[in-house]
């Protein structure tokens, strides 16, 4: 489940128990990926952690492993791997993944 829907859900249930009529949804807000790889797509275009699908740009997202920075192309299934995720056109996006 990606962040954004998690926030969606939160938001639609306080809604509901509460009776309140007006939400603020902050879509932008970052999220924590952290688990092991378990696939990796297109030339590391897109790496699954845990069972989180993320999408990893080749000039907007800084890949590291081991304090130092990598192409995207380096991360491989099996490593442990913390990504800051944020919604970017409907798929989340990692800023950073740290493997």
């Amino acid at each position: 489940m990606s962040v954004r829907n998690i926030v969606l859900a939160t938001a639609l249930g306080s809604v509901l128990a509460f009776g309140l009529t007006t939400i603020t949804v902050d879509t932008a807000s970052a999220g924590e990926v952290k688990g092991k790889v378990t696939k990796t797509e297109r030339e590391g275009r897109i790496v699954t952690i845990g069972s989180t699908k993320v999408k990893i740009s080749g000039s907007r997202t800084e890949v590291t492993i081991g304090g130092k920075e990598v192409d995207r192309e380096e991360i491989k299934v099996g490593m442990s791997c913390t990504a800051m995720v944020a919604p970017r056109k409907g798929k989340d996006e990692a800023k950073t993944v740290k493997c």
